[in-house]
């Protein structure tokens, strides 16, 4: 129900209008988060959540739904060759490009898939 509302949000703000609005709460995380990717991004500093990452994470969509569920995570990198999503708090900076040639990772905001940042 809570993604339901957010998407509403992003529509709105957005000024957008489609014809179809996912029905499943796992569809939905992965449309938010299709309007919300960065490719080959990542976001420096944040406040330091424990874990910061976690291991053994089969998609970035799991990622975005990790970082979403966890408190106080506003922003998470996924590394689908390691399968490690990196998880950031408040205060992380804009993304810039991965520091190590070859690394490819995708990154997302949660300000964009609640909304927040768009208002």
């Amino acid at each position: 129900m809570m993604l339901k509302v957010l998407l509403l949000v992003l529509i709105t703000t957005t000024c957008s209008v489609y014809s179809v609005v996912p029905d499943d709460e796992n569809e939905m995380m992965i449309y938010l988060m299709r309007q919300c990717t960065h490719i080959n991004k990542v976001f420096p500093g944040g406040a330091a959540l424990s874990p910061s990452f976690y291991n053994n994470i089969h998609s970035f969509p799991e990622c975005g739904k990790l970082c979403f569920d966890l408190e106080g995570c506003r922003a998470a990198m996924y590394n689908p060759k390691t399968r490690r999503c990196v998880v950031k708090g408040e205060g992380y900076r804009s993304p810039v490009p991965p520091g190590r040639v070859g690394r490819y990772v995708l990154s997302i905001e949660m300000c964009c898939v609640d909304g927040s940042c768009l208002i």
